[in-house]
């Protein structure tokens, strides 16, 4: 009974601590995504100053290529005027772009 006891105290606190960690969104692989930056793949012939222009709204921004070889951008947003997802969601629906992602890093 002892043991039950502490078993479930140990699992109790082990909630408790993953709970309070509400602010990281950690994805199962380990992966977290990085707050306030996406990843883009534009059209080949499409200049990023055209994709900042079009959402400016959201005051996108491209931080630089993240490949040579694609036309793929790191960018930020500010998350006070658009949640990522609702981003990346118009992003996909633009003409402009190709594919659309949060950006991620290992944990």
């Amino acid at each position: 009974m002892k043991q039950f006891a502490s078993l479930a105290g140990f699992l109790l606190i082990l909630c408790g601590l993953m709970a309070c960690n509400h602010n990281k969104k950690i994805v199962e692989d380990g992966w977290e995504n990085v707050p306030n930056q996406v990843i883009v793949l534009l059209n080949p012939k499409t200049d990023v100053r055209k994709l900042e222009n079009n959402f400016s709204t959201y005051q996108l921004k491209s931080k630089g290529r993240s490949s040579r070889s694609e036309n793929k951008h790191v960018c930020t947003f500010n998350e006070d005027l658009v949640t990522a997802e609702e981003l990346i969601q118009k992003l996909k629906e633009s003409p402009l772009v190709l594919e659309a992602n949060p950006m991620r890093v290992k944990q």
